[in-house]
């Protein structure tokens, strides 16, 4: 709040010195042209009446008092009511001194251009005050400067406005210096926290995190971002280390197992059906493998993003009644029954293979964990500008104590680990739905395990894959 007090500050600042100057300018601008414009009306006139009369005209009507030659004292005159000021000259020699071939007007008046800002006059009191001159010449001998003073109020306002910009900056910078070194200690032991999170994080202390200070600036973005990656970072180290442990555990009977079946078949060797009987139970423990395996490697390849090339308009309604045609017999024979709900026309953005391995590991979830006589459904709905599909059955549903881990790696409901599962179909479900930017949640307020999954149901929902 502070620093965008500061920045709010110093922009106005900034807009008024270059408003001021930007109006001052303008209207400096407009003054001068206004000036020329009677310069040259004058000068006009001037050229009129050495046309009509000659030299000798001419030099009358430029007669100060009846005097042609302009003595010093008489400018102040033209100084302070603003009026032209000439000098009107003849044919120059080269022993002459300049001022004597003046035949009316000032002859301390100078200007070697036609328009010329920088006219010169020779005066002890009035040469500080800038003039506007226009140098015509009347034919091959004659010439006439025609000249104003600059209005002193044009210099006046300059000055006033030089006077205000230096106050205005002579005030604003040890304000902006005190809070430029404020925001500088700020910064300072913003960065440090910053620096102190990674370095714990660094020596092993995944649960460190920066401080979030609420002000809404960008340190705290910063903060928040960086926590984030933390959190990813704690969640990756988990799953690594459950995945350690799962991979080992799961992974350790079957090897034992064909190591065991080995053994069997060297004890076994002249028997052919021992060892065919031997040679077929390895294959399955092989197959359990297998399956581990795969279920790993597929889950890896969802979480890394790598198959969102495949996405594709997929038709939800068409697929889950195909797999609800395939799931109805099988689990029929495994004593449930399975009801579906399913409006046609419910399009998602997605990968149709992963959809459909989504909502089989939901299915088959049912058939290894429902209870006998179970009766189990499918429902497809839109909510908002999402699709909804709801999987559940109306068994005793699932433990509190596994509902918090149900969704990570390896994690059974079946605690003696006898089922044929490996913990990583709810896994690859939470997976999935990520992958497509939607969310997997075990409902708590129904009976049963019900799953209920959440995907966007246009490719704009889904942001920049």
């Amino acid at each position: 709040m502070l620093r965008t007090t500061i920045s709010v500050f110093t922009g106005l600042l900034i807009l008024f010195l270059l408003s001021s100057w930007t109006v001052f300018l303008a209207w400096r601008s407009q003054r001068l042209s206004v000036e020329r414009d009677l310069i040259s009306l004058e000068a006009e006139s001037a050229v009129s009446r050495f046309s009509r009369g000659g030299v000798e005209r001419l030099a009358d009507d430029l007669a100060f008092e009846d005097k042609r030659i302009w003595e010093e004292e008489w400018l102040w005159f033209a100084f302070e009511e603003e009026e032209f000021i000439f000098r009107l000259t003849g044919p120059e020699s080269e022993d002459e001194d300049p001022e004597e071939n003046t035949i009316a007007g000032f002859p301390g008046l100078y200007a070697e251009f036609d328009w010329d800002d920088g006219a010169e006059l020779d005066h002890d009191d009035l040469d500080a005050y800038p003039l506007i001159s226009y140098r015509v010449e009347l034919n091959d001998e004659h010439s006439l400067i025609v000249a104003r003073f600059i209005p002193v109020r044009i210099q006046e306002w300059r000055e006033i406005l030089v006077f205000t910009n230096l106050i205005l900056l002579v005030s604003g910078m040890p304000l902006i210096s005190a809070t430029g070194f404020v925001l500088r200690g700020r910064m300072r032991r913003r960065i440090a926290a910053l620096t102190h999170t990674a370095q714990a994080v660094g020596e092993g202390d995944l649960e460190k995190r920066a401080p979030v200070f609420n002000r809404q600036d960008d340190f705290d973005d910063l903060s928040t971002a960086f926590n984030r990656m933390l959190d990813r970072v704690a969640t990756l180290t988990r799953n690594m280390r459950s995945v350690s442990v799962g991979v080992a555990h799961d992974l350790k009977t079957p090897v034992s197992n064909i190591d065991g079946r080995l053994q069997l078949i060297e004890r076994d060797r002249e028997s052919p059906e021992l060892i065919s009987e031997h040679i077929e139970r390895s294959r399955g423990h092989i197959a359990t493998l297998q399956r581990t395996l795969d279920a790993l490697l597929r889950l890896g390849e969802i979480e890394a993003g790598a198959r969102r090339s495949a996405f594709t308009l997929v038709d939800l309604s068409l697929l889950c009644t195909d797999l609800v045609e395939s799931f109805e017999p099988v689990l029929a024979e495994m004593d449930k029954t399975l009801s579906a709900e399913i409006p046609s026309g419910l399009f998602v953005y997605g990968d149709p293979d992963l959809l459909s391995q989504l909502v089989i590991n939901l299915l088959e979830n049912i058939g290894e964990h429902a209870r006998d006589g179970a009766n189990a459904w499918l429902a497809l709905n839109r909510r908002g500008d999402d699709v909804l599909l709801v999987v559940g059955d109306d068994g005793p549903g699932i433990a509190e104590p596994l509902r918090e881990v149900l969704f990570e790696r390896f994690v059974q409901l079946d605690s003696s680990r006898h089922s044929s599962g490996n913990g990583l179909g709810l896994s690859i479900v939470r997976a999935i739905a990520e992958l497509h930017h939607g969310e997997v949640l075990l409902r708590a307020d129904t009976r049963g395990a019900v799953f209920e999954v959440r995907i966007p149901s246009s490719r704009a929902d889904l942001g920049s894959l």
